[in-house]
């Protein structure tokens, strides 16, 4: 009698407390009590993105020119350096959204070209002649815009002076992203979306320089500089949507990249005509071209803040999903390889710097 009574008694209550573990057991069809997805709708389907970008890019540590500010004495005066330009530039996106626990399966490419120049006047006393830019006041400077007999002084061989000297800087920026993302909430008005994939592309740049020997001499002095990279290698982030009502949220995210690939980079140097006709530069001048391969791992780190606002509608027994976002996006590249110069040659190393490519970035993203 006993024995059935608390049989009788663990029925009842399996029965009246299997709902409640039922309700929160995530792998019930339908049912999800811990951080549910973020998704507008459970249906799956396609998103298509498009985004308009106003980037900067930028590269310290780029003087193209001395500009002797003394007339007695050469070390005296400052570098000029390059004015960096915004420029548009677009990317796309393509999602597809699985049904495999509310997965996001994206890839999207990104486009930017950018070009930036800059101009100056009285390069060099005449009278005290040209200094190796690599070598002002003992300071050492990774770009030398002017080459005579491997010397350190151009005084220590030939007096030559410069009317102006210019410069021109191109950047041609091709990056592509793959990730796997799982937005989920971690309460009503916070969401956040972590994701692991894979980064690829090229960022090629060149720096071509113009020293004007008129009116002391009719010809100039022209340098080009190019170096181009491709890396691939692992990404991964959060991404983060803090809602605020009436569809309206802010939103960061963050994400980093490991990129391993090769650079290659060429260099000449040569006098020319003002038409840019390349003559015999000697013995004066020595016509210089060298080339240099090199792998290299670089970190890339991405970030981004802004404003969305975002809706689901129903339309024709369909769901649609539209998303409209306006952020400031910086992308920071470490470890880029800089311009090659003499010095790099000779010791087999060429000086790292960074890139940096940011500004704003509008995006209006339909799903269907």
């Amino acid at each position: 009698m006993l024995k059935n009574s608390a049989f009788t008694a663990g029925a009842v209550l399996s029965l009246l407390i299997g709902p409640a573990f039922a309700e929160c057991n995530p792998c019930m069809p339908g049912q999800c009590c811990v951080n549910p997805s973020a998704r507008c709708n459970e249906n799956t389907g396609f998103d298509i993105t498009g985004s308009l970008l106003w980037w900067k890019a930028s590269q310290p540590d780029i003087p193209y020119a001395f500009v002797n500010a003394s007339e007695v004495y050469q070390d005296v005066g400052f570098l000029d350096y390059i004015n960096f330009s915004w420029n548009p530039g677009f990317r796309v996106e393509a999602c597809w959204e699985t049904d495999y626990d509310a997965w996001n399966l994206s890839a999207n490419y990104t486009w930017m070209h950018n070009e930036a120049r800059g101009h100056c006047g009285k390069v060099t006393n005449p009278e005290i002649g040209f200094t190796l830019l690599n070598d002002i006041q003992g300071v050492h400077y990774p770009y030398p815009l002017f080459e005579i007999n491997d010397t350190t002084h151009v005084t220590d061989t030939f007096n030559l002076g410069a009317g102006s000297a210019s410069a021109k800087w191109e950047m041609r920026y091709n990056m592509f992203n793959l990730q796997l993302t799982k937005a989920y909430l971690v309460s009503q008005k916070l969401a956040l979306s972590p994701f692991i994939g894979a980064q690829g592309g090229w960022i090629n740049r060149k720096l071509e320089t113009i020293l004007s020997l008129e009116p002391f001499h009719p010809t100039q002095q022209d340098t080009i500089a190019v170096t181009n990279f491709w890396g691939v290698g692992p990404r991964f982030g959060l991404n983060s949507d803090w809602k605020v009502g009436c569809g309206f949220e802010f939103f960061g995210n963050l994400a980093t990249a490991l990129l391993y690939g090769a650079s290659y980079d060429d260099h000449i140097s040569a006098l020319s005509t003002d038409t840019g006709v390349f003559i015999d530069s000697s013995p004066y001048f020595t016509d210089i071209v060298r080339k240099h391969d090199k792998s290299r791992l670089v970190p890339a780190i991405q970030m981004m803040a802004g404003l969305g606002w975002n809706d689901c509608f129903n339309w024709s027994c369909h769901d649609y999903y539209v998303d409209l976002r306006a952020s400031w996006e910086v992308n920071l590249y470490l470890n880029m390889q800089n311009f090659l110069n003499q010095q790099a040659v000779q010791a087999a190393y060429v000086f790292p710097t960074s890139l940096q490519l940011g500004g704003l970035t509008a995006s209006a993203t339909f799903g269907f």
